[in-house]
């Protein structure tokens, strides 16, 4: 899946649109060149460092993927990408003057990647998920009419980790439960969710217009009526 810049309303700060990519992580394995020569030497220590396959697969697929998302935006060839990794927060494009943000997230067998001009933040959730008692009470709002279900609570959390993710923050549990979320009009919307039947995608970046998604296996299906828009607010602060 592929989403690309389309004319319609988005967040008050003008930039140029962002550029996402949606895959399962099997199928951007299969373009993933074989040896490490296309990683940079801060990704090669990275890389070396996981101890299981998953997450070596996992780093494979979302840096690669990242890279064809920047090659879209800048121009030439994905493996001459050139990023840094950055424990703790999302690679870097190594070379400066592009202005460009990049976001990174995996969920199970997803991967989504995103760059744009500005603030940016990503997050995937693989859907369906049971939400244990503890991670529930941190996504619950005071004036919930009724107990919300796993799904939307699944959504809630994708947007409060994006938020978090465009800040450079950490998820750490009083953070998450410091935010506030809810479904709002896009007039004023603070962040963004794309749901499929595989996932929740939530997006947080200061630019207009929104993207749209092209789904390879729905023949390019058009979303740009999809992103549900979202208030993001710290718990008593002011609107976000």
């Amino acid at each position: 899946m592929l989403m690309h810049p389309e004319s319609v309303p988005g967040p008050g700060t003008r930039a140029a649109p962002p550029r996402l990519a949606v895959a399962r992580i099997e199928q951007v394995l299969t373009r993933v060149p074989s040896g490490y020569d296309w990683m940079s030497e801060s990704e090669r220590q990275r890389f070396a460092a996981f101890g299981s396959s998953r997450r070596r697969d996992e780093y494979r697929a979302g840096h690669w993927l990242l890279r064809e998302v920047v090659a879209e935006v800048l121009g030439g060839v994905v493996a001459d990408v050139l990023l840094d990794d950055r424990p703790g927060a999302p690679p870097a494009l190594a070379s400066t003057g592009s202005g460009l943000s990049l976001a990174l997230s995996h969920s199970q067998a997803w991967v989504a990647a995103g760059c744009g001009r500005g603030r940016i933040g990503l997050d995937i959730e693989q859907r369906p998920r049971t939400m244990a008692e503890h991670i529930r009470a941190l996504l619950r709002e005071a004036d919930d009419a009724e107990e919300p279900d796993d799904d939307h609570l699944l959504a809630r959390w994708a947007v409060k980790e994006a938020w978090i993710k465009a800040d450079l923050g950490s998820a750490l549990p009083e953070t998450l439960q410091a935010l506030s979320v809810r479904p709002t009009a896009d007039a004023v919307a603070r962040a963004w969710t794309y749901s499929d039947e595989a996932f929740h995608l939530a997006l947080v970046v200061d630019s207009e217009p929104l993207p749209t998604a092209r789904c390879d296996a729905s023949a390019a299906a058009d979303t740009r009526s999809s992103w549900l828009g979202w208030q993001v607010r710290s718990r008593g602060g002011p609107d976000g």
